[in-house]
């Protein structure tokens, strides 16, 4: 699994991602007590926990990816006797056919986050040279 701080931008896009949507509904939850509201949102979202994230449940990052315009699907790829899934990225295919969801869904989210990364260092070279 590939680690989340080599890409120090897409790193900044998602967590800014996950704590405005962290924000959003700890604030609208009036079942939560305010000290433990506080707490949260002065803690934030930890790379430890974002990294965990990506491993136990990679299709929590879907949601960023669509507000970036790096659309994920997953495809089953149905045999006679067994499914597996592959991974789509606005419409290409990525990695290789596996045999669950769950390993689709990491194998798109990392190729995800070096498209995004990519994008970002791209789009900073431009306004760079720009006089």
């Amino acid at each position: 699994m590939k680690k989340l701080n080599d890409y120090p931008k897409a790193l900044e896009v998602i967590m800014s991602s996950f704590l405005r949507d962290l924000n959003l509904s700890v604030k609208e939850d009036n079942n939560v007590p305010e000290d433990f509201k506080e707490s949260l949102l002065l803690k934030g979202v930890l790379v430890e926990n974002l990294q965990t994230m990506m491993e136990v449940s990679p299709s929590l990052y879907f949601k960023v990816f669509d507000e970036n315009k790096l659309y994920i699907s997953i495809v089953p790829v149905i045999d006679v006797d067994t499914t597996r899934f592959r991974a789509y990225i606005n419409n290409d295919s990525y990695g290789s056919i596996v045999d669950n969801r769950l390993e689709a869904d990491r194998i798109a989210v990392e190729i995800a986050i070096e498209f995004l990364e990519q994008r970002l260092n791209s789009s900073q070279n431009e306004t760079e040279a720009q006089p």
